[in-house]
């Protein structure tokens, strides 16, 4: 009763403050994604021809669960937002056995208001130049400086206003919003493609619609958090204390939501199956104290 009273306020404490608070603090860890090996895969993704492609139409965010409904939304009709065009690229490029990393720039005072920017990194082909780096699909292109694009930890060290997009697409230019004033409050945080494409694989699985895709894609994401599938964001250990410390209660009653959940997950099975047990023993005890003796059988 106490684990699904903790459940039941940290349910009521996320939905009347903001949902995707939860995703945010759970799905950060203090530590290091391995670097890929990108000379494993058979070819660079070709960026000119892909993102050149995207026929671009919006920027709002779309609630849709299932990746192959992101890419056919995102890369093939040019909707959604900047977390919705990565993860459709995303599944393109797993989908082409393409390694990837996805790049998130969480700002330490919004990001669980929802509030960043996500990018994608991977080997591209740009202008016949085979290279490791940043992809911004929102904005169609490359972030540049002095012309050159960027990895991630260049990107990093970029003083704000340096940055600018080398575009990719006929319909994007070299404006955006990300690398002004943005820059000095950020945290870069970086997803594994393999823990991403594991995601997709349990999405796919589980999949079942309730008719709500807004409800569907917070309640989704909580399962695979719960059930450890949720793809995690490493940070340093200095960036994570910057992102958590000033959330502690925040971080507190995801965990204490989280762990009372998985508690429940094994105890309610547990505790169903002793009871079919001892009902059994029961029954068997009592059929047994039913029977007749051998001196009432043969009287």
């Amino acid at each position: 009763m106490a684990l699904l009273l903790v459940v039941l306020s940290g349910v009521v404490y996320f939905v009347a403050t903001e949902p995707v608070a939860y995703q945010k603090v759970m799905s950060l860890r203090a530590g290091q994604v391995s670097e890929p090996d990108w000379s494993a895969q058979p070819a660079p993704f070709d960026a000119d021809r892909v993102i050149g492609s995207i026929p671009y139409r919006g920027s709002s965010m779309l609630a849709l669960v299932l990746p192959a409904e992101l890419y056919a939304a995102t890369i093939l009709e040019g909707l959604g937002n900047c977390a919705n065009k990565v993860r459709g690229l995303s599944y393109y490029l797993e989908q082409r056995d393409l390694q990837f990393q996805r790049i998130d720039l969480l700002p330490v005072d919004g990001y669980l208001r929802g509030s960043g920017h996500v990018l994608i990194r991977t080997r591209y082909l740009h202008n016949g130049e085979d290279r490791v780096g940043l992809i911004d699909v929102l904005d169609g292109g490359l972030p540049s400086r002095s012309g050159v694009p960027l990895d991630t930890a260049e990107l990093r060290e970029s003083p704000p206003f340096t940055v600018s997009i080398t575009p990719l697409n006929v319909r994007c230019d070299r404006q955006s919003d990300y690398y002004g004033t943005f820059l000095d409050s950020v945290v870069f945080a970086t997803a594994d493609g393999e823990e991403i494409q594991r995601f997709f694989r349990w999405l796919e699985s589980v999949y079942v619609s309730f008719g709500d895709p807004r409800l569907e894609r917070v309640l989704y994401n909580a399962a695979a958090i719960v059930l450890m599938q949720f793809p995690t964001s490493y940070v340093s250990q200095e960036d994570y204390d910057r992102l958590i410390g000033p959330n502690r209660g925040v971080w507190l009653i995801a965990q204490a939501m989280t762990w009372s959940v998985r508690a429940l997950i094994v105890l309610v099975p547990t505790l169903c199956a002793l009871y079919v047990v001892r009902r059994v023993r029961v029954r068997s005890r009592a059929t047994v104290d039913a029977a007749p003796s051998p001196a009432q059988a043969s009287a």
